[in-house]
């Protein structure tokens, strides 16, 4: 977020927040309806997964340009999908949805999808973002409570 030019208030908050995320993928695999919640603001996005740009404007990060697809993790560049972090690797568990995200003057690769970390069955992000000579690797894990669960 720092290389998002994201004031540091904002990015403190964030780190510190709770967040809880509910997908959905419509039946034919073409859309997946994202409803993000934290510090009391719910974020609701639809994703169209056929790699077309789409311009989209974001409460923190502002106008976006945006694909988005299903694809196969031999698909996606290998930066994002293990990064250059040494506590987390993920063996992804079939397809992930890849993002490209252009920002005004950043641009971002993303990999949602889930794993096993621990023994537990997660839903992780991970984002390779870069400004200029700056790049950056994020990764956000979350517990996964399954649609039995609920």
């Amino acid at each position: 977020m720092e290389l998002q030019e994201v004031a540091w208030l904002v990015r403190t908050l964030v780190s510190k927040a709770a967040v809880s995320v509910s997908l959905k993928q419509s039946a034919d695999g073409s859309t997946i309806e994202s409803t993000q919640t934290s510090l009391g603001h719910t974020l609701e996005e639809t994703w169209l997964l056929d790699w077309e740009p789409r311009n989209s404007t974001h409460t923190v990060f502002g106008k976006l340009l945006v694909r988005a697809r299903l694809a196969s993790p031999a698909a996606v560049d290998e930066v994002v999908l293990r990064g250059r972090s040494e506590s987390y690797e993920a063996d992804w568990e079939g397809d992930v949805i890849e993002l490209s995200v252009e920002g005004e003057g950043w641009d971002s690769t993303q990999v949602w999808g889930f794993t096993t970390i621990e023994g537990c069955r997660r839903y992780a992000r991970r984002s390779v973002v870069r400004k200029g000579d700056n790049t950056k690797v994020v990764q956000v894990v979350y517990d996964w409570v399954g649609p039995n669960d609920l």
